[in-house]
C-alpha cells in the first residue's frame, strides 16, 4: 500500500492527536463518525469533516472512514498561502468532486496502485479546498474560541496567545485564578491529553511554518516557538514526529504522516470495503451537487411563531394605523403582532379622543393582533373604556365585524409588582374577556435569584406570553467579547438559555423582543438588516428557542439598534422587503434544510433558497461564483409542465440601497407620499416562466448573499 497519506480507519476509537503541518479530511463511508474536536463532540455522516493544522482531535466512534492527510507542501506547490488560513469544506461548492477523489484514492490504497496516479487526485482536492474553502486565520480563531474550546475557552485562548513563552501549570493556574490540580484535571478530562503534551505539540506544530518557509537556523526557530534551547526543541520534535527538524525540512511529502495507531486491513475485509466504496462512487457519479425535491415529505403540524412589530412612538402609531402602513403587512390568519411599546400615559395625553377611536376601529376592521404596554395600572380603566366605546358603536350601528381581532396587555415587572398585576387581571377579566395578558421578564433574567422566588407565581397567573426585551438585558444574549460578530455565532442565545434552564418554563410561550441588528466581524458596514439569507436563518433559528421575534417598525438612533422594517428616513429595509415571506413561513407546514426552506400547500410548492456560504464564511474577500441549484420531483408521476414564479432579493433586486444610495437618502427630506409609493414598489424582482420537469430539473443560478423565492404552481 504505497500511499501513506490515505488510510481507511476501521477501529472503533482513536486517541487524541494533533494535526501538524497540514490538514486531515475525514469521510465516513459506513455508519456515523463521532469525533471530539478540541472539546466539541461532532457527528459526521455522508459528509467530509476537516481537521485543520494545529488542531487536536480524537475519534470516539467509528465503523469505516476514509482519512486523507494533506501536508502543507501540496498547498504551497499550488501557490496557496497555507499557514495563514484555515479550511472548511462547508464553504466548498463542488463537495461531490472531493468525495469522488477521496473514494478513488481509497480504492488505489486498497489495491496498492501507483502514487503518481494519486498525485492527480490529491492535487484536485487541494485546488478545490484552497480556492473555495479558505478562511483567514484571524477570523477562524474567533470561531474556534466560540465553537470548539467550550469550558476551556479562557485557558486555551491564554495558551494560544502566550505559546512562545515558557508555560507551566503553576504559572497559568496563577494567572487564571485556579489551582494547579484543577487545571491539570480539566486537560485530562476534557481533552484526554495532558497539559505538557498539549503545550509541547502546539509549539512543535507552530514551528513547521518557520521550518518550511524560511531558512532560519534550528536555534532561531526554537527560540521563536518558545523552547529554552535548540537541543530541547530537537529532542521534543523527534519524540513527536519521529525525525529531527533538519530531516523533516527536506523529507518528501509522502513521508509525512500523522501519528495514529493505524490498523492493517485483513484480506477478508478488503473486498467488503471495496464494495462499500464502489456503491458510494456510483451514487456520487449519478447525483447533482445541489438538488431540492419539491415533493419531499413535510410535517403537518405548525407551531405558532409570531413576528412582533415594535412601535415605539406616537408618530409611528399614526403612520401604521392612520396612513395605512399596517395593511400590506397583515393578512388573514397572520402570525403578525403589533407591540405598542408606548407609555399609555403618552397615548392618553398626546392622542386625541378621535385618534384613539380611529386606532381601535382600524384594529377591529382589519382583524389585527395588537398588544399594549401598561406601566401605570391606574390607566387600565382608561384603555378598557376607549375600546368599549368603539366596540359599542359597532354593535349599536350593526357594523359588520368578524371578531377576529386580538388585544393584549403586557405588564413590566420593572414598573409593577406581580401581586398588583394579578389583582388588575382579575378586575379586567370580571368586566371583559377581550384582553389577553403578557409579562415582560427581562428584570428577572437580570436577577435569576429573584426569578426563582417568583417562578411559581408566574406559572399560576398563566400569562399568554412572557416577553424578553434584549434592550433591557444587562448581559447580552450572546457570549461574545468582540464588538463585531461571526455570522454563525449570532444565534446561540447562550446567556438566556443558561438562565432559562434553571426554571421549568416548558409550557410558557416566550417572545424575544429587540433582536439586535448585529455588525459582522468581516465588515463594520455590513449588518444583519442588509442580508436576506441570514435574516431567514435568524428567523428559523430563533423559532427553535422562542415563540416569536420582535423588531422595530422604524429605526431610530435614539433607540436600541434592533432589526427594523424601515430606516430612520422611512425607506424600507431588506427585512421589510421579505416580511411577507417570513409571515408565510410562520403560518404553514415546512421543511428546513441547510440552505433552503420548502413549503407545500394546496396551491403551490414554495422553495426559499439561499447560498449556505453566507452563513459559513467570514472572509474579508468574498468572491464566490454562482452555484447551480436544481429543483425537481422525486416522484416521476408528478413531473409535468408547471407555471413557475421566481423572485429574487439581493444587493440589486428589491433593495433600496441599489435604487437610492444611503448618502442621498440622508441628504434630503422625503415626503410621506413618496415613501408610501416606494413601500409598494420595493419588492423582490418577479419572473414567471413555464417549465417542463419531464425534460430536466429547474436550474437556479444562485448568487452569493441572495434569496430566491421559487413558487411552482400546482394544477
Amino acid at each position: 500500500m504505497s500511499n501513506t497519506n490515505i488510510h481507511i480507519l476501521t477501529k472503533n476509537e482513536y486517541k487524541m492527536t494533533r494535526c501538524q503541518d497540514g490538514i486531515i479530511l475525514l469521510f465516513p463511508i459506513e455508519g456515523q463518525l463521532i469525533l471530539q474536536h478540541f472539546t466539541k463532540t461532532v457527528n459526521v455522516e455522508n459528509d467530509i469533516y476537516v481537521i485543520n493544522n494545529t488542531d487536536i482531535f480524537s475519534i470516539l466512534k467509528n465503523k469505516k472512514t476514509i482519512m486523507l492527510y494533506i501536508a502543507s507542501d501540496w498547498f504551497r506547490d499550488r501557490h496557496f498561502d497555507f499557514f495563514n488560513y484555515k479550511y472548511s469544506t462547508n464553504l466548498v461548492k463542488s463537495i461531490n468532486s472531493i468525495k469522488r477523489a477521496l473514494l478513488q484514492l481509497a480504492l488505489n490504497h486498497l489495491n496498492a496502485d501507483s502514487v503518481s496516479e494519486d498525485t492527480t487526485y490529491i492535487t484536485s482536492v487541494v485546488d478545490i479546498i484552497g480556492k473555495e474553502g479558505a478562511i483567514e486565520k484571524s477570523i477562524a480563531n474567533h470561531q474556534y474560541n466560540f465553537s470548539f474550546y467550550g469550558e476551556l475557552s479562557e485557558i486555551l485562548e491564554y495558551i494560544n496567545q502566550n505559546i512562545t513563552k515558557k508555560l507551566t501549570l503553576t504559572g497559568i493556574a496563577s494567572k487564571l485564578f485556579t489551582s494547579k490540580s484543577n487545571l491539570s484535571a480539566q486537560f485530562n478530562q476534557l481533552l484526554n491529553m495532558g497539559f505538557k503534551t498539549y503545550v509541547d505539540t502546539l509549539k512543535i506544530a507552530n514551528s513547521f511554518e518557520w521550518l518550511l518557509t524560511t531558512e532560519y537556523t534550528i536555534s532561531l526557530i526554537s527560540e521563536k516557538v518558545g523552547f529554552s534551547s535548540a537541543s530541547s526543541y530537537s529532542k521534543t520534535f523527534k519524540n513527536y514526529v519521529d525525525m529531527t527538524p533538519n530531516e523533516y525540512r527536506y523529507c518528501d511529502r509522502y513521508e509525512k504522516s500523522i501519528d495514529m495507531d493505524y490498523e492493517n486491513i485483513i484480506e477478508g475485509n478488503i473486498d467488503y470495503i471495496n464494495q462499500l466504496i464502489k456503491i458510494k462512487q456510483k451514487y456520487y457519479n449519478q447525483h447533482d451537487e445541489h438538488i431540492i425535491y419539491a415533493d419531499s415529505i413535510i410535517g403537518s403540524t405548525v407551531n405558532p411563531y409570531y413576528l412582533v412589530i415594535q412601535i415605539n412612538t406616537i408618530e409611528e402609531i399614526r403612520l401604521l394605523f392612520f396612513q395605512d402602513f399596517a395593511r400590506p403587512l397583515y393578512y388573514e390568519h397572520s402570525t403578525l403582532k403589533f407591540n405598542l411599546n408606548v407609555d399609555m400615559r403618552d397615548i392618553k395625553d398626546q392622542m386625541t379622543k378621535y385618534e384613539r377611536q380611529r386606532l381601535f376601529e382600524y384594529i377591529i376592521i382589519n382583524e389585527l393582533n395588537v398588544v399594549f404596554r401598561l406601566e401605570d395600572l391606574t390607566l387600565t380603566d382608561f384603555l378598557e373604556s376607549n375600546f368599549e366605546d368603539v366596540a359599542n358603536y359597532f354593535r349599536e350601528h350593526q357594523l359588520p365585524t368578524s371578531g377576529n381581532h386580538k388585544l393584549g396587555l403586557v405588564f413590566d415587572l420593572d414598573e409593577v409588582n406581580l401581586k398588583s398585576i394579578y389583582r388588575i387581571i382579575l378586575k379586567i377579566q370580571h368586566k371583559t374577556q377581550q384582553f389577553s395578558f403578557g409579562l415582560e421578564i427581562s428584570k428577572l433574567l437580570n436577577d435569576p435569584v429573584l426569578f426563582k422566588t417568583l417562578e411559581s407565581q408566574i406559572k399560576r397567573i398563566n400569562f399568554e406570553f412572557l416577553y424578553i426585551d434584549n434592550a433591557q438585558l444587562k448581559m447580552p444574549y450572546l457570549i461574545e467579547q468582540n464588538e463585531h460578530l461571526l455570522v454563525k455565532n449570532i444565534l446561540r442565545y447562550q446567556n438566556i438559555r443558561q438562565i432559562l434552564k434553571q426554571f421549568d418554563l416548558e409550557d410558557q410561550k416566550i417572545i424575544f423582543l429587540n433582536f439586535e441588528n448585529n455588525k459582522f466581524l468581516n465588515s463594520k458596514y455590513n449588518d444583519l438588516n442588509k442580508k436576506a439569507p441570514i435574516l431567514i436563518k435568524t428567523f428559523v433559528r430563533t423559532a427553535s428557542y422562542f415563540n416569536g421575534i420582535g423588531f422595530n417598525f422604524k429605526h431610530s438612533g435614539n433607540l436600541f439598534n434592533a432589526l427594523h422594517i424601515f430606516d430612520e428616513n422611512g425607506f424600507k429595509s431588506i427585512l421589510g422587503a421579505i416580511l411577507e415571506q417570513l409571515i408565510e413561513i410562520s403560518m404553514k407546514p415546512k421543511l428546513f434544510n441547510e440552505n433552503y426552506i420548502l413549503i407545500d400547500d394546496e396551491d403551490q410548492y414554495t422553495v426559499l433558497i439561499y447560498d449556505w456560504r453566507v452563513l459559513e464564511s467570514e472572509s474579508l474577500q468574498v468572491n464566490y461564483d454562482q452555484t447551480d441549484i436544481f429543483i425537481d420531483f422525486a416522484d416521476d408521476v408528478l413531473k409535468d409542465t408547471y407555471l413557475v414564479q421566481i423572485q429574487l432579493i439581493d444587493h440589486y433586486n428589491g433593495n433600496i440601497n441599489h435604487l437610492i444610495s444611503q448618502s442621498i437618502r440622508k441628504k434630503h427630506k422625503w415626503s410621506k407620499r413618496f415613501l408610501r409609493k416606494l413601500d409598494y414598489l420595493i419588492h423582490p424582482t418577479f419572473q414567471m416562466i413555464e417549465h417542463n420537469f419531464n425534460n430536466a430539473p429547474l436550474q437556479i443560478k444562485l448568487n452569493y448573499n441572495a434569496l430566491y423565492i421559487v413558487k411552482v404552481l400546482k394544477k
